[in-house]
């Protein structure tokens, strides 16, 4: 009778090891392109939950007036003061997070990566970036969020 109880413990276990080994990491990727801005939004999930964020906004300064001649003075350190003005936290140093400028042509290009397996959540929600300040974050509500935000999920 012990062995049976034991057998069936042990079977068990092995469903639930292997259920474990089974999750399926999945990339969604969602886009917004309104008045010469296009943002992309790349959310890698394991499951439901979101572990891995990366946003690309790249701004046509064409479409808001500027020149070729114009954008020939900018450089990428005013790029990213730009940027840094109109959001002072993308400034600080956050674990996890890794912020980037570069100029193609009149586009102004900001990528930001958060690994939110390493990342400080909390300082994030602080600084606007997430909505919440954990790292249990749904992929199936962060789409719909962004969704109802007006962009388009695949």
């Amino acid at each position: 009778m012990k062995s049976g109880k034991f057998g069936l413990a042990a079977l068990a276990a092995m469903a639930l090891l292997g259920g474990c080994s089974s999750s399926e990491t999945t990339t969604t990727t969602c886009t917004s392109d309104e008045y010469g801005v296009t943002d992309v939004q790349k959310i890698t999930a394991q499951d439901d939950q979101v572990i891995r964020l990366e946003e690309r906004l790249e701004i046509d300064f064409a479409d808001l007036g500027m020149t070729e001649e114009d954008m020939a003075a900018f450089t990428e350190d005013d790029l990213q003061a730009l940027f840094e003005s109109e959001m002072p936290e993308l400034s600080e140093d956050i674990e996890g997070v890794t912020f980037d400028y570069a100029l193609d042509g009149t586009k102004a290009i900001m990528t930001m990566d958060v690994d939110l397996e390493n990342a400080d959540t909390g300082a994030l929600a602080d600084m606007g970036v997430l909505d919440t300040d954990t790292s249990n974050i749904s992929l199936e509500l962060s789409i719909a969020g962004l969704e109802e935000e007006g962009y388009t999920c695949q």
